[in-house]
Order: structure tokens, then C-alpha cells, then sequence
């Protein structure tokens, strides 16, 4: 049986995978700031992205060749072992961006795909030295070690430029042209928007025309030498276009500059990262066939694969067209999407990552460069700056579905011009640099100078960044390293450890897909915001209290579950409900955030409304806190397998989970369905509850006195009793505050009000 074609045939299948998980997290590259700026429908913007992805792959010819020669010299491999090179790096390049989609977090997909080469090529190298008595020296005649310095160093110095250069321009246009830029644009617009239109067309359609694989050399040729007029011509009539649509159409020509920037963009990725999903396997397509157009097909070296082969157009197109039917199904692709949105947006919100040490001192650092270097720059020079600057004057738009403008149109059109020119100059050299780096760097640098990052923000933004960046770093560890081993296994396990490797790749998969099935709901519970079609007081308070009414039914499930963990010692609850703790306490945050956003509403029927229903945020986040720091104190205690509580402790314990639940179960009841004509039936409960946990306290004490039982069980105990206290007193605060806030808007609106306690 001829294993090295079944070999190459999952090589291909392979490659399908590569170009879904590839796709998936380096769409955020080219449709982020489209879909942040809302420069169209989210179906536009795809339908776009498409048309670019597939124009862009016949682009690509050129830097296929990266796979085949650019990392390791192919004339001291055979066909057998650069299939195993090529089948480590494609097991890895697929676990590691399906692990990333999986999390939500951008990297990059020529970083895994070049370091994986690198490590099972190194792998590879060292058997064959070890095994051929040579010295180790040997090893940079097998490794490209130039090429592999110098994509390296291209890599990480794009990120350098795109930082330096899209804060420059950022700064520069949002100087001209400020937030509030209407009537600026409309004097400058069609020449800002020519020239940001010309580099795109210049360095996609032109620098980018040397990886074309339908141009000839002397087409090429002309165009390389003729650069100058052509971009004369392009600049003055995509100016001319602009102006035109801006005199006599309603057209924002912002919208026209990014729609055709994501065009570009996606363009730019399709000809630089393609080589990143097909590469090795077409490479291994093409060491196949040549080793058996040999006389010794299993000893020939693959000396032939260093010469210039040009691309198959058709298999170019099928990998454009998965891409597309990729871009329009994928959902982890949203999922990456998101991070990088979040911390670019201009306004405040639920940050999703949470502040580290290193991010807290990059913000006081540059908090106090800043600080230092105003002091030199001169008043008013400093105040006519932060007057342009002024990101109070941005008027978010809001879309027919009720999502919110993440940053304009403006910025959105520099992250295109700057990225796309990035990119397009590093694809024309062959050099493939991470669309990723750039892209996601330039968002960054354009928030940056925009203000996005204020003080409330900063130390949460920094450190999404770092995590970013510091994915990056691994992707490039674990690339190199996990095909190494890879590789190591498949040398010396054959087809059979291939087989079994490919097969524990699709079980990893699965299971990645079901983790991040689960962490998409716990997303989407997380981004509930006020529906768009809330607009009174009336309707405000009916969401309030459906959504308080929810919050106090987790609760109540939550404390439930901490106290029958605690009966049974059992382990497994008490982790659940640690869990559901932190997801509560990360709940709340929103749920607070959504209160703040609608007591505009209160503010019509009376401005003491408003007060009210303020006062009912410290009780939830205390409800919350409370909660949280029950659970993992009780985690805690059964996990060190510390004593079991005593038959009296135990059989008070279970009182009061019974009238703590009963309290909150009432609540969610009352505020849910808006009937609070028992609410002094709660108040009943509250109080026998807080009459148990005084008496309790007092036993407690009377058994420490007897010494009958030891000092850490005693101290949680009075600490269960009194979170029991808190969590009830604050609940019943909540819930009156909603009573007292449906009794004022149903007052104002001179609404007969019946069975309801005053």
C-alpha cells in the first residue's frame, strides 16, 4: 500500500481543517473595524470580505514558496521526511489556532506555521545527524537560518511600524478633522479620502501584483515602472469619485473608504496567509509527486522543491471559496472578534479581562510620562490639542438592531490605509509577516490616540493587550515545540502513530467545540444589555425588576448548593457553586451597569426616582460579594479535608439555608410578577432568619467556651451566620427599593394601585 499518498491526502484534508481554524481567527484582522464603526450591515461587510479573500488568493503564488524553502533547505530532506515535517506542522497549526479560536483570543497564523516548520525541521535535522554520526554543527545546513532570522525580525518589526505609524496618522487626522468632523470632511473629505483610498489601491492592486499568479513578467515589469504615474492617475480620480459622491449624493464616502479598505484588507490576507493553511500540505503535494517522478522515489532528495514552482490557480480559488463559506459560518470567528472590539471601543463598559500587576505599572508609568511631558508643552498649545481631541463630542450611532457604534468611521479608515499598506509592502517583499500583529496593533495605537483608554479603562485595556501579546509569545514556544514532538513521534511511529495522532486531533476538536459552545452562552448571558425599545419609566422598572428577580433566583440556587455541600462534604457541589459565585459577582457588574444605563427613564416621573433606584446597587454587589466569599471559604474548608461540622452545627446550618432561600425565592417571586402585596410576608422571613442566626451565634459561643469544638470550625460557622444576615438584609433592600420604584411610576402615571403595602 502506498502510505506516502494516503499521507498527502490527509495532508489535504488537513489543509481544509487549517483553512476553517485559520479563517476563523484571522477574520477578526479584516472585518473588525468595518463591523466597529458600522460602516454596513454585518452581512455587507462579509459578502465584501469574501469578494476580497477570493481575488486575494490568486495573489498568493509567490509565497507558497515559503513553506518549501524559506525555513529549511529541502535538497538535504527525502520525500518521507519532509511528509513528516509537513504533517507536524499542520496537527499543530491546527490545535493550537482551534485552541485560541476556542478562548476567543487573536494570534497569529504565520507565527505558528513558520515556528512549527522550524521545529519539525529542527526534529527532523537532529535524528538524521544523530543517526548519520554528524556533528551538530551540521544543523545550519539543513535550517534556512538566514531566512528564518529575517521572517522573524519582519515579524516583530512590523509591530514596532504599526504602532509608530498608526498613532502618527491617527493623530494627525483626528487633529484635522476632530470627533465632531462633519463640516471639516466636508471641505477636506474627498482629498483625505483619495489619498487614504490611493495607498490601498497602490500597495494591494500593484506592490501586491508580484505574487499574482495570472500576470506575466512584463506586465510586472510596466507596472513596476510606470509606479509614479499610476498612482498620479489613481489619486486624482479616486478624489475626483469622492468629491463627486459628497456634492451630489447623500453617500458617506467614510463608508466607501472602509467597505473598500475591508476589501483590501481581506485581499492583503489572502495573498500573505494562505501560505499559513495550504502551504505544507501543497508542499507535500509537490515532494510527493517529484520523489516518484524519481528512479529511487524513497531516497531521492528533494533538491527539486528550492526551484521556482508556480501555484495551481484552481486549488488557489477552492481555498478562497472554504474560506468565505468559512467567514459566513464560523462562530468562533465572532467569538475573536469581540476581544479585540472590546478593547478598542471608545466608550466605557464591562471589560472583559481583568487587571494584572505588570498592567497596573505600564499605567502608572505612562501616567507619569505624560503627566511630566505636559508640563513642558505650552498652555495653550496643550489646550487647543485636547480641544481637537476631545472625545466627549463622539455621538455614537445606534443600528436598526439596537448595536451600538464601537468607534467612527475615521478611525476605522486609518486602521485600513495603515494596515493594509503594512501589509501589502511586507507581501510585495515576501516577507510574511503576521496580519494579525499589525492589524490588531494599529486598532490599538488608533485607540490609544483617540483616548478610548481613560483612567477608568486603562489598566483593564493594557492588560487584554498583554494577554494578546503574550498569546503571541506562546504561540511561537508551543508551535516550535509541540512539532518537534509531533514529529519525533511520527518519525519514529510511522503511518500507525500518524493515524492515531489525527484521530486525537478530531477528539480535540470536539471537545473545544463543546468548551466553547459553553463559553458562548456564558458570553451572551454576559452582553444582556436594556433593549433598545425601552422608553419610559414604566418599561424601565418592568426590566429592572425581571432582571433583579433572575439575579435573586442564582442566588438562591448558588446559596442552596453551598450549604448542601456542606452537609454532605461534598467536593464536587461546593466547586459548582464556587463557580456560580464568580459568574454571579461577573453578572452583577452587568446587571449594575444596565441599571445605571436606565435610570434616565426614572428621571421622567420624579427625580427622587432616580435616587432610588441607585440605592439599590451596593445591595446587589453586596448580595454578591457576600456570596462569593461564602462559597470559597466553604470550598476551601473541604478541600484542605478539614473536620466535618458537629450534628448541632449541621442541624442549625440547615435552618438557616431554608430561611435564607425562603427570603430569596419570595423576592425573585415578588420583583419578577411585580406583586409585592406579601412583601411584609419577606420582611417575616427576614426577621426569623436573623432571629436564628442571633440564637445560633449565642450556641456557637457557649460551645467554644465548652471547648467542644475547634477554633477554624468555629470561626466559619459565625462567618456562615453572619454572610446568611448580610445576603438576606441586603436582598430585602433590593427588593423593597424595586416595590418603592413600581409604587412611584405607577403613582405618576395615575395607575389604581392594589394590594400593595405602602
Amino acid at each position: 500500500m502506498d502510505y506516502e499518498l494516503i499521507i498527502v491526502g490527509l495532508l489535504l484534508l488537513m489543509a481544509i481543517i487549517g483553512l476553517v481554524v485559520g479563517v476563523s481567527n484571522d477574520a477578526v484582522n479584516f472585518m473588525n473595524s468595518a463591523i466597529g464603526a458600522k460602516a454596513a450591515p454585518r452581512k455587507i461587510i462579509v459578502a465584501v470580505c469574501g469578494l476580497g479573500l477570493l481575488v486575494g488568493v490568486t495573489f498568493s503564488s509567490g509565497m507558497m514558496e515559503v513553506a518549501r524553502k524559506s525555513i529549511f533547505n529541502p535538497e538535504f530532506f527525502i520525500m518521507t521526511e519532509l511528509l513528516v515535517i509537513f504533517t507536524a506542522v499542520m496537527i499543530q497549526n491546527i490545535l493550537l489556532l482551534d485552541l485560541f479560536n476556542t478562548f476567543g483570543l487573536p494570534t497569529s497564523t504565520t507565527v505558528s506555521v513558520v515556528f512549527g516548520l522550524f521545529g519539525g525541521a529542527l526534529a527532523v535535522s537532529s535524528i538524521k545527524i544523530i543517526n548519520e554520526g554528524q556533528s551538530f554543527d551540521m544543523i545550519v545546513q539543513y535550517i534556512n537560518t538566514p531566512m528564518v532570522v529575517k521572517i522573524i525580525g519582519a515579524i516583530f518589526l512590523s509591530v514596532l511600524f504599526a504602532f509608530v505609524i498608526g498613532s502618527i496618522v491617527q493623530f494627525v487626522t483626528r487633529l484635522m478633522f476632530t470627533f465632531d468632523f462633519d463640516k471639516k470632511f466636508r471641505r477636506w473629505g474627498s482629498l483625505w479620502s483619495g489619498a487614504a483610498l490611493t495607498a490601498i489601491t497602490y500597495f494591494i492592486l500593484i506592490k501586491g501584483s508580484k505574487g499574482a499568479s495570472f500576470m506575466d513578467d512584463e506586465l510586472k515589469l510596466w507596472i513596476s515602472q510606470n509606479s509614479f504615474i499610476l498612482i498620479a492617475y489613481i489619486m486624482v480620480s479616486w478624489t475626483v469619485l469622492m468629491q463627486l459622491l459628497m456634492s451630489f449624493t447623500k453617500v458617506n464616502v467614510l463608508k466607501v473608504v472602509a467597505l473598500i479598505g475591508t476589501f483590501a484588507l481581506a485581499m492583503a490576507f489572502a495573498a500573505n496567509d494562505l501560505v499559513n493553511f495550504i502551504g505544507a500540505p501543497i508542499a507535500g503535494m509537490e515532494a510527493y509527486k517529484l520523489a516518484h517522478e524519481s528512479a529511487n522515489p524513497f531516497t531521492e532528495l528533494m533538491g527539486g522543491l528550492s526551484a521556482k514552482i508556480p501555484a495551481n490557480t484552481l486549488i488557489l480559488m477552492i481555498s478562497g471559496v472554504i474560506m468565505v463559506v468559512t467567514l459566513y459560518f464560523s462562530k468562533k470567528a465572532k467569538t475573536v472578534t469581540k476581544t479585540e472590539l472590546g478593547l478598542s471601543r471608545q466608550d466605557e463598559g464591562l471589560e472583559r479581562f481583568e487587571s494584572n500587576v505588570l498592567a497596573r505599572i505600564i499605567v502608572r508609568m505612562v501616567l507619569s510620562f505624560v503627566d511630566g511631558f505636559l508640563k513642558i508643552v505650552p498652555k495653550k498649545l496643550r489646550k487647543w490639542t485636547n480641544k481637537r481631541m476631545d472625545p466627549s463630542k463622539f455621538k455614537p450611532v445606534v443600528d436598526k438592531d439596537g448595536d451600538v457604534q464601537m468607534f467612527d468611521l475615521l478611525r476605522a479608515s486609518v486602521n485600513f490605509m495603515v494596515a493594509a499598506v503594512l501589509i501589502s509592502f511586507a507581501t510585495a517583499q515576501g516577507l510574511p509577516l503576521s496580519t494579525t500583529y499589525v492589524t490588531f496593533i494599529v486598532a490599538m495605537a488608533t485607540a490609544l490616540q483617540d483616548k478610548s483608554w481613560g483612567r477608568d479603562s486603562a489598566v483593564y485595556r493594557v492588560s487584554g493587550v498583554l494577554t494578546v501579546v503574550g498569546g503571541w509569545f506562546f504561540t511561537a514556544i508551543s508551535a516550535a515545540i509541540f512539532a518537534m514532538i509531533i514529529a519525533t513521534i511520527i518519525y519514529y511511529g510511522g503511518f500507525a502513530a500518524t493515524i492515531g495522532l489525527i484521530i486525537l486531533t478530531g477528539y480535540l476538536m470536539w471537545r473545544s467545540s463543546r468548551l466553547h459552545k459553553v463559553r458562548e452562552e456564558e458570553e451572551e448571558e454576559k452582553e444582556k444589555v436594556v433593549a433598545s425599545e425601552i422608553k419610559t419609566a414604566q418599561e424601565a422598572v418592568t426590566y429592572t425588576c425581571v432582571q433583579v428577580g433572575e439575579y435573586f433566583d442564582s442566588v438562591a440556587k448558588t446559596t442552596n448548593n453551598v450549604f448542601i455541600g456542606i452537609n454532605e462534604r461534598n467536593h464536587k457541589k461546593l466547586k459548582k457553586a464556587v463557580k456560580q459565585s464568580h459568574k454571579i459577582h461577573a453578572n452583577t457588574d452587568i446587571l449594575i451597569a444596565d441599571l445605571m444605563k436606565i435610570i434616565n427613564f426614572m428621571d421622567e416621573s420624579d427625580p427622587e426616582t432616580g435616587h432610588i433606584f441607585a440605592k439599590a446597587i451596593g445591595g446587589l454587589h453586596e448580595v454578591s460579594s457576600r456570596l462569593r466569599n461564602f462559597s470559597t471559604t466553604n470550598f476551601n474548608y473541604v478541600d484542605n479535608n478539614h473536620h466535618q461540622y458537629t450534628e448541632p452545627q449541621l442541624e442549625e446550618l440547615t435552618l438557616v439555608n431554608t430561611s435564607l432561600c425562603d427570603i430569596l425565592n419570595k423576592s425573585a417571586k415578588a420583583v419578577k410578577k411585580q406583586k409585592f402585596d406579601k412583601f411584609l410576608n419577606i420582611t417575616d422571613s427576614k426577621d426569623l432568619l436573623l432571629d436564628r442566626t442571633a440564637k445560633f451565634n449565642k450556641n456557637q459561643i457557649k460551645r467554644i467556651k465548652k471547648s467542644s469544638t475547634n477554633a477554624k470550625r468555629s470561626l466559619l460557622f459565625l462567618g456562615i451566620l453572619d454572610d446568611a444576615g448580610a445576603i438576606a438584609e441586603h436582598s430585602l433592600r433590593a427588593t423593597k427599593i424595586c416595590r418603592e420604584l413600581y409604587v412611584t411610576v405607577q403613582a405618576t402615571n395615575n395607575v389604581k394601585l392594589t394590594g400593595v403595602d405602602f
